[in-house]
């Protein structure tokens, strides 16, 4: 494997570890709002 195969590889990791960071905030805040909203349905019932 070459150096410049190496760091594609590693800078490739880094692109996937903050992209899952990313998604994983995305769906904690989905679930929150979702949470927040039954909360208010539950209240009205």
């Amino acid at each position: 494997m070459t150096d410049k195969q190496a760091k594609q590889i590693t800078n490739l990791r880094k692109e996937v570890s903050i992209a899952t960071r990313v998604g994983e905030a995305t769906i904690a805040h989905i679930v929150a709002e979702f949470n927040k909203t039954e909360n208010v349905i539950s209240s009205e019932q």
